[in-house]
């Protein structure tokens, strides 16, 4: 099972804030089933240049790597990535997708959406050739409704899931209804050890009313072969 949705890397962001921390999540992740885990800090392109984050992305994987046990899960290097209308532009763009997949987890403002962010974004993709996964998607329903929600997954892109959302965060109910449609993965978007920990483990117990061939491709994102294999 791989979790493509972390914030594992220690002080970085708002996630982890020690290596000891990021050890004990990379544990919990392990003891749940998780063999893989994109490391996906948070990239706020209208706040910081690309080099610089990817300064501190590495010095935080500098500062992780020599601590890591041998049993620990394989870990990819990412970033969930805030959208922006200029973000297709920017030099050493591949640098924030998950590994060499060509798949980035992009975040979606969270304010009404208009048609032209779903055109930007599918013109992004077109000029990129990236493929965007769409995070933490059921978050978003209280805001946009149904019709906008489903006219985002008719977009064609892949999205993500919470598994604390299916744990009843944000409607468990809702939730499973979302993904009865489109390409969906599931993530723990993990934080910490006390409010934000990783529950995959306890997530997939909510999908049981799901076909069993949905429910492992949700957890089987692969870095080699990216959303192709869906």
């Amino acid at each position: 099972m791989t979790d493509i949705h972390t914030h594992i890397l220690p002080c970085i962001d708002d996630g982890s804030g020690s290596v000891e921390e990021s050890l004990a999540l990379l544990s919990l992740e392990r003891t749940q089933g998780v063999n893989a885990v994109v490391l996906t800090p948070h990239f706020y392109g209208a706040r910081e240049s690309l080099n610089d984050f990817l300064t501190r992305r590495q010095w935080a994987w500098d500062k992780l790597q020599p601590h890591l046990p041998e049993n620990a899960p394989t870990l990819v290097l990412g970033a969930e990535t805030a959208w922006f209308p200029s973000l297709g532009k920017l030099e050493r763009l591949e640098r924030l997708c998950m590994g060499d997949s060509g798949n980035i987890l992009l975040e979606l403002p969270f304010e009404r959406w208009s048609t032209r962010l779903f055109d930007q974004i599918y013109d992004f993709s077109c000029a990129t050739g990236l493929t965007p996964i769409l995070a933490h998607v059921e978050r978003y329903l209280s805001m946009q409704g149904k019709k906008r929600i489903q006219d985002l997954i008719d977009l064609g892109f892949p999205m993500q899931v919470n598994a604390d959302s299916l744990l009843g965060l944000w409607g468990r109910h809702r939730c499973l209804t979302l993904l009865k449609r489109g390409t969906w993965y599931l993530g723990s978007d993990c934080h910490d050890l006390q409010t934000r920990p990783p529950r995959l483990g306890q997530a997939l117990g909510q999908l049981k009313k799901l076909d069993p061939a949905r429910i492992g491709r949700m957890t089987s994102w692969n870095a080699e072969r990216g959303v192709e294999d869906l």
